[in-house]
């Protein structure tokens, strides 16, 4: 199913990874699975959420500090 949206942003593909290491456990040594997941997201020419949300946080306690009766 593909969606089409700009607020969606499409999906390019994962990488799932797993390492074996040897730990340490109860005075013993042990082979460990770590594992690592990532997600691989079309690139956000105007800027990630992340950055708009604090972009507007940032605009809004701007207006607060101008009006004296608000305390931040």
């Amino acid at each position: 199913m593909r969606l089409k949206h700009p607020n969606i942003v499409q999906f390019v593909g994962y990488c799932y990874e797993t390492e074996n290491l040897l730990a340490q456990y109860k005075g013993k040594f042990v082979y460990a699975e770590k594992s690592e997941r990532l997600l691989c997201l079309e690139y956000l020419p105007k800027g990630s959420l992340h950055g708009h949300l604090l972009g507007m946080t940032i605009q809004y306690m701007g207006v607060l500090h101008s009006f004296p009766f608000f305390e931040v």
